[in-house]
């Protein structure tokens, strides 16, 4: 046998020895199941996470310098403000409201009043206080009146001897001296809301006009209209034809004694 040959069969020899070896294969009993072992299930790959949303940047701090100095401009009274003082000074006041115990809300009463308005705190307010007559009793209302910065809006809170409301009105001025105003309360009777409406008018520096608005059945109509004319500034009334005719004649009986005193005085003495 040739070397080359002899190596191929003592590898054959090997491999049978250890096939034939009880130590090198184990044993299988066939009386028993076979035992197999599950596969390892494979570790699943993890899910790739969303990209964080960065943290907002924290607001800025607010500049106190800033603030400041909006608030101290909102504190100056301003134009709005002057065109209020013209209200200052003592009032005469003659006022027309809807009667309404009249079932057909066509009766109107008069009455009068008098005003005396000042301005306060440095110009910002103006402070009303009203007294006169309202179905033939004393009442008396209080007012302040001014002009938001802030909300560009007048603002005025009214009081009475009427009622425990506290009427707050806001609204704004025309170019025509127009200020309209409202305010919305509780009706006292009903419960219900109801709102008032006013309108002013600046005539001029001694005159100004009211108006007051309610909202009935749902329709609006005038409850109050009054006029304001500074003390010391009321025009005098006309002289009537009558008036004219006693002055004439008291000064014609005027010459004619003047005229006798004169002959008198010519005659000679006795």
């Amino acid at each position: 046998m040739s070397a080359r040959l002899l190596v191929v069969v003592a590898l054959s020899a090997c491999s049978i020895a250890m096939a034939d070896d009880p130590k090198a294969a184990p044993k299988v009993d066939p009386s028993k199941p076979a035992v197999v072992v599950p596969a390892t299930p494979a570790t699943p790959a993890t899910a790739a996470q969303p990209a964080k949303a960065a943290t907002p940047a924290a607001p800025a701090a607010p500049d106190m310098k800033e603030i400041m100095k909006a608030m101290e401009e909102a504190a100056q009274p301003g134009a709005e403000h002057a065109a209020m003082a013209t209200m200052a000074g003592d009032w005469d006041v003659s006022m027309k409201y809807l009667d309404w115990s009249d079932p057909s809300m066509q009766k109107w009463n008069e009455s009068k009043g008098e005003e005396k308005c000042e301005v306060v705190l440095g110009g910002r307010y103006v402070f009303g206080v009203f007294k006169g007559e309202f179905n033939g009793q004393k009442f008396e209302g209080r007012g302040f009146h001014g002009f938001n910065k802030a909300t560009k809006q007048f603002e005025s809170s009214w009081v009475d001897t009427m009622s425990t409301c506290q009427l707050l009105y806001t609204g704004t001025m025309s170019s025509d001296n127009m200020l309209r105003m409202s305010a919305t309360y509780t009706d006292p009777a009903t419960g219900a809301k109801r709102e008032s409406r006013m309108v002013s008018k600046i005539i001029d520096a001694n005159t100004r006009e009211f108006s007051m608005y309610e909202v009935e059945g749902g329709q609006e109509m005038k409850v109050m209209e009054a006029k304001y004319t500074r003390k010391g500034t009321a025009a005098k009334p006309a002289a009537s034809v009558t008036d004219k005719a006693t002055d004439a004649v008291k000064a014609a009986e005027k010459k004619v004694k003047d005229a006798k005193d004169a002959i008198k005085a010519l005659e000679p003495t006795k």
